[in-house]
């Protein structure tokens, strides 16, 4: 489903992501951990092109992202394409970039309306369906402002799958939550990698890494240091980089 050959970001003379390669296959769920700054939330702007990178491709189902790999030249998508791309992308941010002055079911209903051109009734009843996904059927028509976080976020992630994306792409989603919101918001993604959906998660949450990945990718200071099932990755010990980061954060925060 995607291909990251050789990736390189720079943000000035900083570099972000150092020859990065990665497969991330159909029906996959790819937990992404590693230190602050290691360049885990940058590597999910790069695959839904939110930032240009300056070396590598990214390829996503056929489609080329960035860089041409025959070439080597950078190009930037034409940006009817892009958008079209972007749509098959859902994303998840750790703030819930919701729209303050629309409803909930607004929120949820405006992309179809606006980029797949649904009818409103069409759109209605898909924002309905995807509320009850969810578990917040009952605050169709309340604003985001009387929402808890961890609402917000279960709203955030219906309305990025009222696209009916190919992939999903979570970046540290619970990070903004107050810790007894974040069972609610894992329990919602647990469900939606149960239905066979592609995701990419960028996650502290280290319990809920080892029990939904399919594989867990470590990175550090740019570089993809280890990778593997969660099975492998949590057995190894302290003595390791991974080993000694998993145990730190497994048994100190929210196991």
């Amino acid at each position: 489903m995607i291909t990251i050959t050789g990736l390189n970001k720079y943000f000035g003379d900083h570099h972000v992501l150092k020859d990065v390669n990665l497969e991330i296959h159909k029906g996959e769920v790819v937990v992404v951990i590693g230190p602050s700054g290691s360049g885990k939330s940058t590597l999910l702007r790069c695959i839904n092109y939110l930032e240009v990178f300056q070396k590598g491709s990214i390829v996503i189902d056929g489609e080329q992202v960035g860089g041409n790999a025959l070439t080597g030249k950078m190009t930037r998508l034409e940006e009817r394409r892009l958008n079209k791309l972007r749509q098959r992308l859902g994303m998840v941010f750790q703030s819930f970039n919701l729209f303050p002055h629309k409803s909930v079911i607004e929120n949820i209903m405006m992309a179809p309306m606006d980029l797949k051109k649904l009818s409103k009734d069409q759109a209605h009843a898909k924002a309905e369906a995807l509320l009850k996904q969810v578990g917040l059927e009952e605050k169709a028509d309340v604003m985001p402002s009387s929402l808890s976080g961890g609402q917000k976020q279960r709203i955030a992630i219906a309305r990025a799958l009222a696209m009916e994306p190919d992939v999903m792409l979570f970046d540290e989603p619970t990070s903004a939550l107050d810790p007894e919101m974040v069972s609610e918001v894992l329990k919602v993604m647990a469900d939606l990698a149960a239905t066979g959906m592609t995701m990419v998660i960028v996650t502290h949450e280290m319990g809920f890494a080892r029990q939904i990945a399919d594989r867990i990718v470590f990175m550090e200071d740019g570089c993809l240091a280890s990778q593997g099932t969660s099975e492998e990755i949590f057995a190894q010990g302290p003595e390791t980089r991974v080993g000694a980061f998993v145990n730190k954060i497994y048994n100190n925060i929210r196991v």
